[in-house]
């Protein structure tokens, strides 16, 4: 994958090259707006809606955690962790499946919009 290749950030009134933080030109001392030198550099191609979803369903958590979403990834990951605890027991089994059932679904299609929230806050928007 070829990355643009990304322009220094330049003097607006004399075109030198600014230096960190460049909020004033060294060569002719003009003010520079903020906005004009922040360059936002790709993060990496952006990240699959599927990978999320397939995450999500393999443990409940992971799709979050692989979308960014870290502080949703990890609760939802131990959840799924209490699940399987109470899965292992014999009564236990009759409620925790019904309730995976009832949130994977959920937790797929919040990871999907995760996943596509990320790519767009990172300018990656993919169709």
């Amino acid at each position: 994958m070829n990355l643009p290749a990304v322009q220094p950030p330049r003097c607006r009134s004399c075109q030198a090259i600014l230096d960190p933080p460049g909020h004033v030109c060294t060569q002719c001392n003009t003010l520079q707006r903020r906005a004009q030198q922040e360059i936002v550099y790709p993060a990496g191609p952006p990240k699959s809606v599927g990978v999320a979803v397939v995450l999500s369903l393999l443990w409940l958590g992971a799709g979050h955690l692989y979308a960014g979403r870290t502080g949703t990834g990890v609760a939802l990951a131990i959840f799924n962790g209490f699940l399987v605890l109470l899965g292992l027991t014999f009564i236990g089994m009759f409620i925790a499946l019904p309730l995976w059932l009832l949130s994977a679904p959920v937790v797929m299609a919040l990871s999907a919009s995760a996943v596509k929230e990320s790519n767009w806050r990172r300018g990656q928007a993919v169709s």
